[in-house]
């Protein structure tokens, strides 16, 4: 089933029933003829990462975008954001939903930014795109390749912009080191090793009585099974108090079937940087083999991802791609001409983030003319700082470059995501390359948790031989009524085989 389904969606009958579905996009998402001019976007999920990143990236660009609707289970959360844009804006005019449908239906809004917990992206992102809305989507894209497939297939027929959040693109270093190595600064690559954060065990196993302002059934949307994900609070996220919410790190990150850990955490940012660099934006590896250890093997707590991992990734060439909790966390490329270490230079994500930014090369004091702070390379490490030191021809390549490179890297992200929107340009973090990178991270996962080596087809897009690795990786997995992808596509006239 899931082979039919993956040919299924790469043939002329998905491009002719979306081709069909093209009259129900509104207008306005493809050029704003708005008097106004502004972007209007409405933000579906109001956690940590919305609140310290995307909404006030937004809110920053008042000459280009305008936030008009948002939407949250937690009515806390809800509450508190619409005080926010209101604020900002001096005036009431944002909307406030509890119905994320709603919110995408709503024909004022031309934008969705789909920031919810990890199980939720690939619904939600591909009911805004068959909706006709460009969409922003937290990463990682989806939780499994064919979801990610699909969402990208449906984005990039309905000419669509789709900006994913992983702004390490749009992050100084990470964009030079990539240059870099695509320049052949480095010369062949032979290998490329990876560390990402650490997430610790923890989550309480004792059922809570469900919080007045927490909308839990809809929370679990796709996932259902109420019986079974009974509601504590380390399941979910932290309730706020006293009608201020808190923005403390969700347990549902480190919480199976809810999100996929590390791999896919961290993960869905090193290994795009990875893919980014090795110039596999359409592609990626052959061979995928790893191990990992329970976070918690004990049982005795709730959170259940995994802990420690070792993963190697085999691309054509027979470049190896090591990502191993053993590394200290950030990217290095090594090649026949040297090595270039990348990471992010500072603490952790968020002030709820387990420690993991890597200090080390933080330390290192590299010039680089290019680089916007005063020609120092931070979050840079080299074999010899010359490598740093490169004039690029007239033949060189030259990556997507966000713009305002004098501003930080999340305000860069939601420019280029909004400069798109009114150019029609693929951003950088776009639907092909952002799959891809989702690919590295459900093989990755597909082989910690099968203990197995496997073989990866990128053309057909499905693992060899293998027809367990297909039927829990690939496929849909979570198909609850009301909150299905099959269910979408068949709305859409998009009629998938039995």
């Amino acid at each position: 089933m899931n082979s039919s389904r993956r040919q299924f969606l790469q043939s002329s009958v998905v491009t002719g029933a979306l081709a069909a579905t093209a009259s129900l996009t509104p207008a306005c998402v493809h050029t704003s003829k708005r008097s106004s001019g502004l972007i209007h976007v409405g933000v579906i999920g109001l956690g940590r990462i919305a609140e310290s990143f995307e909404v006030p990236m937004v809110l920053a660009h008042k000459d280009k975008a305008k936030i008009v609707a948002v939407c949250d289970f937690d009515t806390i959360r809800l509450d508190a954001m619409k005080a926010r844009i209101d604020k900002t804006y001096s005036d009431t005019a944002c909307k406030a939903y509890g119905d994320y449908k709603a919110l995408i239906n709503d024909p004022n809004v031309d934008a969705v930014m789909v920031c919810t917990p990890d199980f939720w992206h690939a619904l939600a992102a591909i009911q805004a795109a068959l909706a006709g809305k460009d969409i922003w989507v937290q990463k990682p894209l989806a939780q499994t390749i064919l979801e990610s497939r699909t969402l990208a297939n449906i984005v990039k027929d309905k000419k669509l912009v789709m900006q994913v959040g992983a702004q390490q693109r749009s992050w100084w270093q990470f964009h030079r080191v990539c240059e870099l190595v695509r320049n052949n600064r480095l010369g062949k690559i032979q290998r490329v090793e990876i560390g990402l954060a650490k997430d610790k065990p923890g989550g309480s196993l004792s059922e809570m009585p469900v919080p007045a302002t927490f909308n839990y059934d809809g929370w679990l949307g796709p996932i259902g099974n109420k019986a079974k994900h009974f509601y504590t609070e380390t399941r979910c996220h932290p309730q706020g108090k006293n009608g201020k919410p808190d923005y403390g790190r969700p347990g549902w990150i480190t919480m199976e079937p809810f999100g996929w850990g590390m791999i896919t955490n961290w993960g869905a940012h090193h290994l795009d940087i990875a893919q980014w660099g090795l110039g596999m934006t359409e592609s990626g590896p052959i061979e995928i083999e790893g191990t990992c250890s329970q976070l918690d093997p004990t049982g005795k707590t709730l959170w259940n991802v995994h802990g420690d991992y070792d993963i190697t990734y085999t691309y054509e060439g027979n470049i190896k791609l090591h990502l191993c909790s053993k590394y200290k966390n950030g990217i290095k490329f090594i090649g026949e001409n040297g090595w270039l270490f990348v990471t992010r230079s500072g603490g952790p994500a968020t002030k709820s983030d387990p420690s993991g930014a890597s200090a080390e090369a933080s330390k290192n004091v590299l010039k680089d003319p290019t680089s916007p702070k005063n020609g120092v390379a931070f979050g840079v490490d080299a074999s010899d700082p010359e490598l740093l030191n490169i004039v690029y021809g007239p033949d060189a390549i030259k990556l997507h470059c966000s713009p305002d490179p004098d501003k930080g890297e999340c305000y860069r992200h939601v420019a280029d995501w909004l400069e798109c929107i009114k150019t029609r340009q693929t951003p950088v973090a776009g639907p092909e390359s952002s799959h891809r990178s989702n690919i590295v991270c459900v093989t990755g996962l597909a082989a910690m948790k099968l203990g197995r080596k496997l073989k990866w087809d990128n053309k057909k897009e499905l693992f060899i031989g293998d027809d367990e690795a297909n039927a829990r990786f690939n496929r849909f997995i979570y198909e609850q009524p009301g909150y299905s992808i099959t269910e979408e596509l068949k709305k859409a006239g998009i009629a998938l085989p039995s």
